[in-house]
């Protein structure tokens, strides 16, 4: 290959793609310009008899010689291997066709150019077809290139298969470039390789850096099937290439992306503009131990009952299948189930059994009754004989009528759906008779994640299916939504965290549903195809529902737990929840990254018990108690998702599990299909050529300044930016920083959106906002208090604006050191104050601490709820500003004073916590929560900054004095809670220790000042 002809191919590439390979080809004649080639290597005898023929015209035989070389230049293709290195920084890898055509030059006579035919990015299902003398595909591995071991003059035909886009078909090419022919194999491989490992099957990957050289992309958008919900969820600023004003970055990638966004959000506008569809949802969870069911599961199932008894209704009306001799007693031994006496399931276990009640009167309320229940079981079966993958259905019959039960007189109104079992998992949904015909396309799938990383013992079933809403007067098709659901069982135990969360991932990349039959004409695998139609990928949803025994644990002590769980219990949930795994992998990305959790109310689902080795509140002993059982949603912009309920049954006491369920309202837009593609397509027409755009984009940028004004602690202020279009072409902008590494603002500041499409004769506006939090505030009310920043917004093909930002900000003494507060000669915004106090002269402690705590023993003593209670947040606003000011704080009058109270209580609060350092400083929290009687809590106080222990002193003396009155609440318990509300103010904990300080430890801390 020419080294002049990878120069020029690789400047026909951007800066962000690397030229890896080159190989020479040419396009397989079609049969109707098969003459000029043909006649080239024919008999001399034709040639002659055309050169004859010819001859008899002047200037024939030049002409024809012309032709036949342009014939032969424009069947010339140039292969190249392309490399790309995406925001992640993993490599991606794409085979470019060039296409040669000539032109005429400006000085008369043609030149040869270049143009991109085709790109196709090298992924899993990416395939070359080689043969020779007979057909022989090229599985791109190493026991494959011996093939290539051919002369040099050997001619190949290649056939390239796109694998997972039906709108390319396969290309036919010839290639006598031998020498090059097996390192561009080799490359390909070994980008196909990168593809596959960093690729999740079923996920097609993004690559929006291959727009820019064919018109023929379109976004993932237009896309037949929904996008990939990780995705969707990504922020911009996340994927835009590197940029600065003084080093731009990737103009082309980032207009991709910002036309991807940008036409995204123009369709969610559609869909928030219609009309929208209520589906109900009832999902439910139960992990029920190898137990057959015993109990009425309408609590779960349906939802609790205004009726004041409970029982099984006669299952013989609801099925065929009868639970008799295989329900099981609390001890898991087979009893016969009579239909005469149904078992008592009240929480007491010692209480009588019920009355049988006729079914119409069993359930006297009124339901909103669901259109989908969705149950989840997990160790459905626990014998070692299930880990053969037993296809029996008996247990799923009898947990189906169990759940058909359930539902009472309604269950005549339903019917299964779908069902899927992978050993102790299973998976049933019930639908709404009147709404069956609604549901389409159901796919099953199940992934086994146990014993080796493949028995089925854990891992995960799943369903998929299109909800279709009924056709209206304006939308005859209308779109839908696919819907997943994934019952998952993840590892055990508590120290196998990470392991759960490698679960979660490998279940996610495994977890695919077949996409369906391959397309007419497609390439067949053994030709050295690919099925065109790839496998959906569980994500690949408007909604996916995650729910089962997630097993996550709670990163605490099993003492702290149940202290925890036992005192107080209501009050600590929130608390306990902090130290749940599942959020914690949720907060760091590690696993379930966007899915959403409603609020958890109740106590934790696992480990019950029953006899002497329980607790009192039922948990085994040998256990720790979790919230193992878990429902959770990833939902896109096609879809409305608002959870009802979430809770969990802890009437149901058959198993060492606590079902949960959760109940939602999904609004399905009803928008025409034929009408939202039709919408799609018509905007990426109008946008799509951005780049190859012969008019420069025209920009205005109004105002160019923008005083903000007085910026304040804790208070945001708005101002507007218009970017106007006044050009006659779209163009991209985003907002970037002034030096490489650098962010876009200074963190007082945002700016949204980021980054934008603006159409000609249209404006978007950006807000600016200004945020001070604690971290903030710190660095600022130790500088200047003038701020001031320069935003660079920078337009793709187009010129740089910039629009300064100003402001002043109100320094505070929140988030203000101990240290510096002690020596400032006066309030923080005190005029003429600029120098700090020397050591010798400062205060012996924050006088801004010391006005709040005299206050209170003034006036507040006797208020009840005084620091449990939160204050008036405008009240809570003054307060500071009197601190800030050195004006006098407010003197209650007696209507006012309780109220007031309650404001400088959660002023003095917020104050400490607000705290760049805790009052007690980091180093000595472990030996606070591990101490154990009053003197050595005191001797602890003897490593605390003078100024700490003279404000330790002081607030555990208020706090003392404050549980010694007369209020109504008792003293213990008072002293408990306020406990528990000062110790993560201070004893707050740093977010890079890895493993957790008591907090029942930090607030026995407080208790031996305050009792």
């Amino acid at each position: 290959m020419s080294g002049d002809l990878e120069k020029f191919i690789q400047q026909l590439l951007r800066n962000s793609e690397e030229l890896k390979l080159v190989l020479e080809a040419e396009a397989v004649p079609r049969p109707t310009d098969s003459d000029s080639s043909s006649s080239s290597s024919s008999s001399p005898s034709s040639s002659e008899s055309e050169t004859d023929s010819d001859s008899k015209v002047p200037g024939a035989i030049t002409r024809l010689k012309q032709r036949r070389k342009d014939a032969k230049i424009n069947r010339k293709r140039v292969l190249a291997v392309v490399a790309h290195i995406d925001p992640y920084g993993e490599e991606q890898g794409c085979v470019f066709i060039f296409k040669s055509h000539m032109k005429a030059s400006t000085a008369g006579n043609t030149i040869v150019q270049h143009t991109v035919e085709h790109a196709f990015p090298i992924l899993s299902g990416f395939t070359i077809a080689m043969a020779q003398a007979k057909r022989n595909t090229i599985d791109l591995t190493s026991a494959s290139m011996e093939t290539l071991k051919q002369p040099q003059s050997a001619e190949f035909k290649l056939t390239l298969h796109p694998g997972h886009d039906l709108s390319q078909r396969s290309i036919a090419l010839t290639t006598q470039d031998s020498p090059h022919l097996k390192p561009f194999l080799t490359e390909v491989k070994r980008l196909k390789d990168i593809s596959v490992v960093n690729s999740e099957p079923g996920a097609t990957p993004s690559y929006p850096w291959i727009l820019p050289y064919t018109s023929k992309s379109k976004p993932s958008l237009l896309s037949a099937e929904p996008q990939d919900l990780r995705h969707v969820h990504r922020q911009i600023s996340e994927l835009l290439s590197e940029a600065s004003a003084g080093s731009l970055g990737d103009d082309a990638f980032d207009t991709s992306i910002i036309r991807e966004f940008w036409i995204r959000s123009q369709v969610e506008q559609l869909y928030n503009s219609g009309s929208q569809t209520s589906l109900k949802l009832r999902i439910g969870t139960f992990n029920v131990n190898g137990k057959l069911p015993s109990q009425d599961l309408s609590a779960w199932v349906r939802g609790p009952s205004t009726g004041a008894n409970k029982y099984i209704p006669p299952l013989k009306e609801l099925s065929p299948f009868s639970l008799e001799g295989i329900a099981t007693d609390s001890s898991g031994e087979g009893t016969a189930l009579p239909f005469g006496k149904q078992p008592d399931i009240s929480a007491d276990s010692n209480a009588s059994s019920v009355t049988d009640l006729p079914v119409a009167a069993a359930f006297a309320g009124k339901y909103d009754d669901p259109d989908l229940i969705v149950l989840g079981f997990q160790e459905l079966d626990l014998s070692a004989s299930a880990l053969i993958y037993s296809a029996e259905t008996t247990r799923e019959d009898a947990w189906l009528t169990a759940a058909l039960a359930g539902l009472g007189e309604k269950a005549v109104e339903y019917e299964k759906l779908a069902s899927k079992q992978l050993v102790g998992m299973l998976m049933v949904v019930l639908v709404k008779r009147t709404m069956k015909d609604c549901f389409k396309r159901i796919q099953t799938n199940s992934v086994g994640a146990g014993i080796m990383g493949l028995m089925g013992n854990k891992g995960a079933v799943a369903l998929r299916l299109a909800f279709e809403p009924r056709p209206t007067r304006d939308a005859r098709h209308p779109r839908g939504a696919v819907l997943t659901f994934v019952n998952a069982h993840l590892a055990a135990f508590d120290e196998m965290y990470e392991k759960r969360n490698a679960d979660f991932h490998d279940i996610s990349r495994r977890l695919v549903f077949d996409a369906g039959a391959p397309a007419p004409g497609a390439p067949s695998p053994q030709a050295g195809g690919a099925p065109p139609n790839a496998p959906l990928h569980a994500f690949q949803s408007d909604a996916l529902f995650w729910l089962g025994d997630l097993n996550y644990r709670i990163e605490l002590s099993d003492s702290d737990a149940r202290a925890l769980l036992a005192d107080d219990a209501v009050d600590n949930l929130p608390l306990l929840l902090q130290y749940d795994q599942l959020n914690l992998a949720r907060r760091t990305d590690k696993a379930f990254a966007n899915f959403i959790e409603h609020r958890i109310l109740h106590f934790p689902s696992y480990r019950f018990n029953s006899g002497a080795l329980s607790d009192n509140l039922g948990y085994d002993l040998k256990r720790k108690p979790a919230w193992t059982d878990r429902v959770l949603y990833i939902p896109s912009v096609a879809v409305r998702v608002q959870q009802q309920t979430y809770q969990c049954h802890k009437e149901i006491t058959m198993s060492d599990h606590r079902p949960v369920s959760a109940t939602f309202e999904l609004r399905v837009p009803t928008v025409d299909g034929e009408k939202l593609d039709a919408f799609a397509h018509g905007l990426w027409k109008e946008v799509s050529h951005i780049e190859d755009a012969e008019d420069i984009p025209r920009v205005s940028v109004e105002p160019a300044a923008i005083d903000l004004g007085k910026i304040e602690y804790h208070r945001e202020a708005q101002q507007s930016v218009l970017v106007r279009n006044t050009g006659r072409v779209p163009f991209a902008f985003r907002f970037v920083p002034l030096a490489p590494g650098e962010p876009i603002c200074p963190r007082w500041l945002r700016v949204k959106p980021v980054a934008g499409l603006v159409r000609p004769g249209e404006h978007k506006e950006i807000i600016l906002t200004t945020t001070v939090d604690n971290p903030v505030a710190a660095k600022l009310n130790v500088g200047d208090p003038h701020l001031e920043a320069t935003l660079v917004l920078h337009v793709a093909r187009g010129n740089d604006s910039f629009v300064v930002v100003s402001g002043d900000y109100a320094r505070t003494c929140f988030a203000t050191s101990m240290q510096r507060l002690v020596r400032m000669p006066g309030p923080m915004r005190m005029t003429g104050v600029r120098r700090l106090l020397p050591d010798e002269q400062a205060a012996t402690a924050p006088k801004e601490v010391m006005r709040l705590i005299s206050w209170l023993m003034s006036y507040g003593s006797d208020v009840d709820n005084l620091f449990l209670a939160p204050g008036d947040l405008a009240q809570v606003d003054e307060i500071r500003e009197a601190l800030d000011t050195g004006t006098e704080l407010p003197v209650p009058d007696s209507n006012s004073r309780a109220a007031l109270a309650l404001s400088v209580a959660s002023c003095l609060l917020q104050l400490l916590d607000a705290l760049p350092e805790p009052l007690v400083p980091p180093h000595l929290h472990q030996a606070c929560a591990e101490t154990t009687d009053r003197e050595s809590a005191f001797e602890l106080l003897n490593g605390l900054p003078g100024a700490s222990v003279n404000v330790w002193i002081s607030l555990t003396s208020l706090l003392h004095f404050l549980c010694q009155q007369d209020a109504r609440m008792p003293g213990a318990l008072r002293v408990r809670r306020l406990a528990a509300r000062f110790a993560p103010v201070i004893f707050r904990d740093e977010s890079a220790l890895s493993k957790p300080i008591s907090p029942v430890g930090k607030r026995k801390f407080i208790m031996h000042f305050v009792s």
